[in-house]
């Protein structure tokens, strides 16, 4: 009934307005068994989230759907006729050098040594480490603060029309212009104009909090990656700190606003 006259369109999908449902996935603990892509979309068992499905009007409202990257990630499967892992290898982390980052669930057990464990608010280490989460586009990625900078950077360099990067100015131009109905741009939270325009995304899966922060016209920016259900004050605790030590041009009060640093 919502579609029947508005279809869902990628860019809504992109800034949070596409109507569809499921916020946010658990992950599913070490040992149990892992749903496909379509029984995710389908909300059957082993999946643990209900159906994805459009329940408002496409374009009225702000919702934030980790749903829509998974309806986002059957379309590029059929697209490309490959599964997202390996087309989001060859075609974003190869040519960015992101060396240190996979999309890969279960983890492989020649990675497990690598692989941070994480922490409940209780302070014990979740059990086996942490949770699998079958779900690549919205909360698959293993990384580290390295690899997500050289994507900040190249993001940033082809806003600016700098050499050769993954995407042309003009995407990366409609990536980073805030969008109807929201704060997003296209896959990332927008905020400032000029010298204090920004764009920012942060990632929460059980035992993690992470942050990334850049600042395109300045060249500045930030990733905080924490192991810890409590990393997030962490993160709010250091990023206005920083901000004031490198003489950034504005500092975050827990996100919302932007705050001028006087010179």
């Amino acid at each position: 009934e919502y579609t029947k006259d508005t279809p869902v369109i990628l860019r809504q999908m992109l800034d949070m307005t596409s109507g569809l449902s499921v916020s946010g996935f658990p992950g599913h603990p070490q040992g149990d068994s892992l749903p496909t892509l379509q029984e995710v979309l389908d909300g059957k068992l082993p999946a643990n989230t209900a159906p994805i499905r459009v329940f408002h009007k496409p374009g009225a409202q702000y919702f934030y759907s980790g749903g829509a990257f998974q309806v986002l990630e059957q379309l590029m499967e059929d697209i490309t006729q490959q599964s997202f892992q390996g087309w989001m290898a060859q075609e974003v982390l190869e040519p960015l050098k992101m060396d240190q980052s996979v999309f890969q669930y279960p983890l492989s057990e020649k990675l497990h040594p690598l692989a941070v464990p994480g922490f409940l608010t209780d302070k014990t280490m979740i059990k086996g480490g942490w949770n699998n989460y079958a779900i690549a586009a919205s909360g698959g990625l293993w990384s580290t603060p390295t690899d997500l900078a050289k994507f900040a950077i190249d993001i940033s360099n082809s806003y600016l029309g700098k050499g050769n990067t993954l995407i042309s100015k003009l995407v990366a131009t409609q990536m980073l212009t805030r969008q109807d109905n929201t704060d997003y741009g296209l896959g990332v939270v927008m905020n400032g104009e000029g010298k204090t325009l920004n764009f920012r995304k942060a990632g929460h899966n059980l035992g993690y909090h992470c942050q990334m922060l850049m600042f395109p016209n300045t060249g500045e920016g930030i990733v905080m990656m924490t192991n810890s259900e409590q990393g997030e004050y962490v993160i709010i605790y250091m990023i206005p700190l920083i901000a004031q030590i490198y003489n950034w041009p504005c500092y975050f009060a827990f996100f919302d606003e932007l705050i001028p640093i006087p010179q």
